[in-house]
């Protein structure tokens, strides 16, 4: 395009743009513009603003484009490399308009090859999670069950796990008899959940009228007789007792220098350690309390005064936290909380991004992270929602940065 207007080489553009710069007028031309609307592309950076876009995102230009030329979209390929939500694509032989040589018109094809398979592909798995929830409480279960199916044929065991629930109760509100107890069971069986709401949940109202309801039940009862429920109930006080603390921090607007906030922190060490010596005990006497042996809120109240323990208890019982995961009695999230919160005190970059530490101003921020460009990839297999998604629980805006890699 430039040369076509005597520019042959980048001193030669940059010569004129200064000109358009020192005369910006509404009366002089160049390749079809007035020099003031070049001016106003002159101060205009999208790459500054694409960049902080963190959705998928699809950037089309043709090859014969003579107004937004292809090398403008090489030129941001390069820049926003590794960013996996952008595509840039240029089609071959159209102009600015999607015309080909002939003068027709190509953009129902581009929406048909292009734009549609690229908008099918942007369907990940937490977006389909998100709009699950969010049909459930519009009233659409059909559809909530739906995307509930679809986002599972996209994830893993560990992510899948957390929503079969809410999966059966989409269903079972939908009058889908067999999906609902399919994801049921998976829930029993496979899932992080009470298994003691189940049975008064009105969600699944649906379901008591048939006879697999007796086999659901008969599950239940199967679980809730192996607990042991004096330390189940212990576990269960000394998780409410953890966070009681926890509770009171506004984490949104986090000073750790404030007075009150110094007094909070040192009361809430202090019953940190009577909780770590009372669970170490637990732990040492039966092994990790697992989710058969306590429940799951039992046995989340041992992890939770582990993972606020020194760092010499963290990395003594982090063996035994993970060979319960892997027998599916504790959560691969705790585990990746627990790995972080350990390589954090070591001085090394965290693998989940769990771990938040405060700046020099006091202010929360991220802490470092190894490869952090496929964080969440590994948070997704380990059941944790995406960074930027948990980032905003601390009114911290995410986005990856491919140059600080």
């Amino acid at each position: 395009m430039f040369s076509q207007a005597g520019i042959g080489s980048k001193v030669k553009l940059e010569e004129k743009f200064e000109e358009i710069k020192n005369d910006p007028s509404s009366e002089k031309f160049w390749l079809g513009h007035t020099y003031k609307r070049w001016n106003s592309y002159l101060w205009y950076s999208p790459e500054e603003y694409i960049s902080q876009l963190n959705i998928p995102s699809l950037f089309i230009t043709g090859s014969e484009d003579k107004s937004s030329p292809p090398e403008a979209v090489e030129y941001l390929r390069g820049k926003l490399k590794g960013r996996d939500s952008f595509k840039l694509q240029i089609i071959p032989g159209l102009d600015h308009n999607f015309n080909d040589q002939e003068g027709k018109n190509k953009i129902i094809d581009i929406i048909n090859t292009v734009i549609i398979p690229f908008l099918k592909e942007g369907e990940g798995y937490y977006t389909l999670i998100l709009e699950s929830a969010r049909q459930y409480k519009l009233g659409n279960y059909k559809i909530s069950g739906e995307l509930y199916e679809k986002a599972f044929s996209k994830g893993t065991d560990n992510s899948n796990k957390n929503y079969y629930y809410p999966a059966a109760c989409s269903w079972a509100m939908a009058g889908k008899i067999d999906p609902a107890f399919k994801n049921l069971t998976d829930a029993i069986e496979k899932s992080w959940i009470d298994v003691s709401i189940i049975k008064e949940d009105i969600s699944l109202q649906t379901l008591h009228q048939d006879k697999r309801w007796g086999g659901i039940t008969e599950k239940i009862e199967k679980i809730e007789a192996n607990w042991n429920l004096p330390l189940k109930e212990k576990l269960e006080k000394i998780y409410e007792e953890d966070q009681s603390y926890r509770k009171t921090i506004d984490f949104k607007n986090f000073d750790p220098n404030s007075p009150k906030t110094r007094v909070l922190l040192k009361q809430m060490a202090e019953h940190d350690q009577k909780l770590s010596e009372e669970v170490t005990e637990i732990i040492d006497e039966y092994g990790w309390p697992g989710k058969s042996l306590v429940g799951t809120r039992g046995s989340s109240g041992a992890f939770l005064v582990i993972q606020h323990s020194t760092p010499d208890i963290q990395d003594d019982y982090l063996p035994l936290l993970i060979e319960a995961a892997k027998k599916g009695e504790a959560q691969w999230s705790q585990v990746a909380l627990l790995q972080d919160r350990i390589l954090m005190y070591k001085g090394e970059k965290q693998i989940y991004g769990t771990q938040l530490r405060s700046n020099a101003s006091g202010k929360l921020e991220l802490y470092p992270i190894e490869d952090e460009e496929n964080v969440d990839k590994r948070r997704e297999e380990a059941g944790l929602i995406p960074l930027a998604e948990y980032l905003k629980i601390f009114n911290l805006n995410y986005k990856f940065d491919s140059q600080s890699e």
